[in-house]
């Protein structure tokens, strides 16, 4: 799973529909001209990219105008500078989901020079264009309908319908998870006909008194103890929390940074973040924002031989299966299992073996153990030490004696068998500590 991957999904588990939404607002007069300046009074300047998608802003331009209609009211037409406006503006709700911009400024700063009678709403989390619009005013509609007209209750119907608006920009920006932005003035419309998706870098100002103070590199996967071997490559991702939304955070593009190390000889770190090991030893790589603010990260680089440990499921039965085997994993996969990937990398050799077993009277049933006890009582109740003939002290793979990565065991009391987990990800072992799964403790330590 990449790191967009799992931000999308832990953005998502987290998003609460009730508050995905900030008030709508609406103003009436021009952009002032002096606070259109406002960004380069900004602590920082960064750029964020992502997928810009026109098919979902024109499926929200229809629902929008088959409402209008419906109410008697002109339609809207998407403007050029409004959906430029809108794009920006979504981009921007990455780094802080409010009518504030994230440099401080008012929202309507955002806006071109002389569009009057101006409105915007936005969204963030959702997956398309209908569930976006659902929420944005089909329950403000029965509301608006009984009687209400107040704009923090029914804002963004108003919006939607206001008779004065003319034009309308729609923004779909998506890095992990999509952020939503509806542009609207009283301008008459230049129209756009842009369709499709394209990947698009935005410039974003940002005041560290209002937000971006919450930085670090991968947030979405814990680099304590994680060490690279010679020849290793490993892409470091400048995150930042969103300040109004703390369930996600946004990756930056990585040229809005300088990035060093403090010793080539043991790694180097090309303008993308990607670092590559060359020898043993510990160095330093640092992240500069154009500000001076940074983060840094000291990697220890081996030269130790290590195994990658392949993870495979069984969808039928739920078991999780565990292999250094390349030959073993594909026929696996063969089989019906699901690859997800490495587990962890092991040492080839220490003081410490894992042993591997099963259970021939529930085919398919693997456990995995460093305790001689424990492998000892399960050959007496039948069970098949596997490993036995793997290596000399019948290891099938070994922990780390060093002790870096720790592989978190859990239990299912619910189920007969298949009912051992084994991971060195605490998000998934808290999961299903939550899910009435026992805690075993650490399973065995992994090099990374």
């Amino acid at each position: 799973m990449t790191a967009i991957m799992k931000k999308a999904a832990s953005a998502v588990m987290a998003l609460a529909l009730a508050i995905a939404f900030a008030p709508a607002v609406v103003w009436m007069g021009t952009v002032p001209q002096a606070q259109a300046a406002q960004q380069e009074a900004s602590e920082e300047l960064v750029t964020v990219t992502g997928t810009e998608n026109y098919d979902e802003a024109r499926k929200i331009l229809d629902i929008v105008n088959k409402e209008r209609t419906a109410l008697g009211l002109d339609a809207l037409e998407l403007d050029v500078e409004l959906t430029e406006t809108a794009m920006q503006r979504a981009a921007e709700l990455s780094v802080l989901y409010s009518h504030t911009r994230p440099d401080g400024s008012d929202c309507f700063t955002a806006f071109p020079t002389g569009f009057t009678a101006r409105g915007e709403n936005i969204a963030i989390g959702y997956s398309s264009a209908a569930d976006v619009m659902e929420g944005w005013f089909y329950n403000e509609r029965e509301m608006y309908e009984a009687g209400e007209r107040d704009y923090n209750k029914v804002g963004h119907y108003l919006n939607i319908i206001n008779p004065d608006f003319k034009s309308i920009g729609v923004g779909c920006f998506t890095q992990g998870i999509s952020y939503w932005q509806q542009t609207l003035s009283g301008a008459e419309a230049t129209v756009d006909t842009t369709t499709g998706t394209k990947e698009a870098s935005h410039k974003i100002g940002i005041k560290y008194d209002i937000c971006g103070k919450d930085q670090a590199f991968n947030k979405n996967e814990n680099l304590t103890g994680k060490t690279l071997d010679v020849g290793d490559t490993f892409e470091m991702d400048y995150d930042v929390t969103n300040d109004r939304w703390h369930y996600n955070y946004v990756t930056l593009d990585p040229r809005s940074a300088t990035w060093t190390s403090s010793d080539v000889k043991v790694c180097v770190v090309d303008d993308k973040g990607v670092v590559t090991a060359r020898g043993q030893g510990k160095a330093t790589v640092t992240a500069t924002l154009p500000s001076g603010k940074s983060l840094s990260h000291e990697w220890t680089v081996t030269d130790e031989p290590t195994q990658v440990m392949y993870r495979l499921y069984n969808p039928n039965s739920g078991e999780h299966f565990y292999t250094a085997s390349e030959f073993e994993r594909d026929a696996t996969i063969a089989a019906g299992w699901n690859d997800e990937g490495i587990g962890w990398t092991a040492p080839k050799k220490s003081g410490t073996p894992v042993y591997r077993l099963y259970n021939p009277n529930l085919p398919g049933e693997h456990h995995y153990t460093m305790s001689a006890g424990e492998r000892d009582a399960l050959v007496e109740l039948g069970w098949t030490f596997e490993s036995k003939d793997y290596n000399e002290d019948g290891a099938a793979w070994y922990s780390d004696d060093q002790e870096r990565v720790p592989l978190y065991r859990e239990y299912n009391p619910n189920e007969f068998a298949n009912n051992h987990n084994y991971t060195t990800d605490k998000g998934e072992h808290d999961s299903l500590l939550g899910l009435g799964w026992k805690d075993e403790g650490l399973a065995w330590y992994g090099v990374k």
